[in-house]
């Protein structure tokens, strides 16, 4: 018998398994370490909608960033929209990725279809790439680091070069730190909480090993991010650093 974290039992095996531990033994084992509450809370809702041939919606698209090699083509977009639940009418906010399908004729057209596993943020490059090289082309010195693309949209309006990764606070990738190695000084700018502290430690740390000069910066309470902060009329320089 496995349960799983709250007790309750998950699988019994009547097949004799510790006379096949090989096989039984790695099953129950993967088995132990499923969440069934998540599993069956998403499989009753299926079952539901199915049932009633009703599907949640989708609000329009509030927030689309592209993000493109560096000659400028696309290669995927990200999307913000709301979700709202069928049954329950709960609105969630969601971030989705699409990837671009040539338009008949050429001319570099696209249309923009939902991805379903075909788009790898962490294989993306930063975002605004053309942009961002451009800048650097230009002689600035140094670049921001946001958790997102709004934050990058607002450090850009303070006339600063910015740019992030496609992934938000995921795992920072080596090849993002290689297209920030030319740069004179990276600030890293995220979010005051837990996790954006823990983001900034990561991605200072990683391109300190890279000879970067960098500074890892947070807005003070009670501001979540650095949008937040300048909204409040708050200038950037507001920003605590707390680089070790």
């Amino acid at each position: 018998m496995v349960h799983d974290a709250t007790g309750r039992p998950l699988v019994f095996c009547h097949g004799g398994c510790g006379r096949r531990p090989g096989f039984f033994g790695e099953l129950l084992a993967t088995l132990s370490t499923v969440d069934v509450t998540r599993v069956s809370s998403a499989r009753r809702r299926r079952a539901r909608r199915d049932r009633h041939g009703v599907r949640d919606s989708y609000e329009p698209i509030s927030g689309a960033w592209v993000y493109t090699d560096d000659a400028g083509r696309p290669l995927a977009r990200k999307v913000r929209q709301v979700r709202v639940d069928a049954f329950t009418r709960q609105r969630q906010r969601e971030f989705r990725w699409q990837r671009p399908v040539a338009r008949p004729g050429g001319g570099g057209r696209v249309t923009w279809m939902a991805s379903h596993g075909e788009v790898e943020p962490a294989a993306l490059p930063l975002y605004d790439l053309p942009w961002l090289r451009a800048a650097r082309a230009r002689g600035a010195r140094l670049v921001a680091v946001t958790e997102g693309e709004s934050d990058c949209a607002t450090l850009r309006a303070q006339g600063l070069a910015a740019t992030c990764a496609p992934n938000g606070s995921g795992a920072w990738q080596p090849q993002w730190t290689e297209e920030l190695r030319p740069w004179p000084e990276v600030v890293v700018v995220v979010d005051n909480d837990p996790a954006g502290r823990a983001r900034g430690e990561q991605v200072g740390a990683a391109l300190r090993a890279a000879g970067c000069a960098v500074r890892v910066l947070a807005p003070p309470a009670p501001f979540n991010d650095v949008t937040d902060l300048l909204r409040a009329g708050r200038p950037v320089s507001a920003l605590v650093d707390f680089s070790p």
